[in-house]
């Protein structure tokens, strides 16, 4: 068999025809790797049909042939194949290749899959052969933010920042990584590098409030969120401004204030989860209760997937007597958002005042396990 490429090159592939014909032998190790040598050769050479040809004669009798798919990933990626060049280069892999190129590839595939865990593990693999440049070493963070490795995450995001100090989206990336790490001071400095740089973006000033809440700077949180309500704001960003404020002003003592805030947090959006539920343990008595109720439930219309709400609905069910629908809406809130210990818990009671104690022992149980984790490492909710 004689194939030309667009040079006019004469390549010579009857030995796989050859071999294909015999059957036995299928291909020495000496025809396969002249036949990897002529793939690239089309391929280089731009007849990326002809080396697609090849290679797949090749696996057709050597399947397991790393290099064939190492080589077929390159060609089918350069012919806009992604899907199956993804797919040949995870057959790469499994068959033992561990080519710093081909590594930095199936690390970007697996992140796009968002199989972060498995994505982490190939990049630092791909590390440790080549020092990764600054996009697949910001892509290795990325990963191993998701797969929870927040402390590498840190340090990995850290290593970019030494090179790129003003890189906007890789400090945000890091100062949330602290964030969920519990390093407030750590957040707080790069949150304000942020702001500085960015001063009227809304999202950044909402943070770097939270941030300050949360180390009970509660004054300095007020003011920037009141220098939100200045800015360019959509309503459910003034909204959560507002309930920050409320939310502050409680934290101080001051019940009124807090009220206020919550109730000014509504008006903007009635959907505001956290002013609804804030709010809605402030009222007291039963024509509190009752307005408590109705918050909750105008809030739940707006935005039905807020595990709080139904969480506080519950709780307050489970206040007046009502244990049935407690456990309802606590199920609600526990179906949403399993990882919340408080959830658990409140879903515990709730059984146990029905005298379902096996499944109310087995939320408690749940519950005792996700206080440990949340004591291990804080995060902002």
């Amino acid at each position: 068999m004689l194939r030309e490429d667009n040079r006019g090159r004469r390549i010579l592939g009857w030995w796989v025809a050859l071999a294909l014909l015999l059957g036995s032998p299928a291909v020495t190790a000496p025809q396969a790797d002249e036949g990897f040598r002529q793939a690239r050769n089309l391929r280089d050479s731009g007849d990326l049909d002809g080396a697609g040809t090849l290679l797949r004669a090749l696996l057709q009798e050597t399947p397991d042939s790393g290099e064939a798919h190492q080589l077929l990933a390159d060609v089918l990626e350069q012919q806009g194949r992604t899907d199956d060049a993804r797919a040949e280069r995870r057959a790469a892999y499994d068959a033992g290749i561990r080519q710093a190129a081909m590594l930095r590839l199936l690390g970007r595939d697996l992140i796009s899959e968002h199989a972060f865990g498995l994505a982490a593990r190939v990049l630092e693999q791909a590390d440790a052969l080549e020092p990764l440049a600054f996009g697949p070493r910001q892509g290795l963070a990325l990963a191993l933010a998701q797969a929870e490795r927040y402390d590498e995450a840190v340090e990995q995001l850290s290593v970019l920042l030494a090179l790129a100090p003003d890189e906007i989206a890789v400090r945000t990336a890091r100062m949330r990584a602290e964030i969920v790490l519990g390093h407030e001071q750590a957040a707080l400095a790069d949150l304000q590098f942020l702001v500085r740089a960015r001063p009227e973006d809304v999202e950044y000033q909402l943070l770097h409030g939270k941030i300050l809440a949360r180390m009970g700077r509660y004054s300095e949180s007020i003011s920037v969120f009141e220098k939100v309500l200045t800015l360019k704001a959509a309503p459910d960003q003034l909204s959560i401004a507002r309930a920050d404020i409320g939310s502050a002003h409680g934290q101080m003592g001051d019940v009124i204030a807090a009220e206020e805030g919550y109730r000014e947090a509504l008006l903007l959006d009635s959907g505001n989860a956290i002013a609804a539920a804030n709010l809605a343990d402030l009222l007291t008595g039963e024509e509190g209760r009752q307005e408590a109720e109705r918050i909750l439930r105008t809030a739940m219309a707006r935005t039905p997937q807020a595990s709080l709400l139904y969480y506080h609905l519950g709780k307050l069910q489970l206040s007046q007597g009502q244990a049935e629908d407690a456990e309802t809406n606590l199920r609600a809130a526990v179906q949403r958002n399993p990882g919340n210990p408080r959830y658990h818990y409140q879903l515990a009671l709730a059984l146990h005042r029905q005298d379902k104690i096996a499944e109310a022992e087995e939320e408690m149980a749940v519950h005792k396990k996700l206080l440990e984790r949340y004591r291990s490492r804080s995060g902002m909710e």
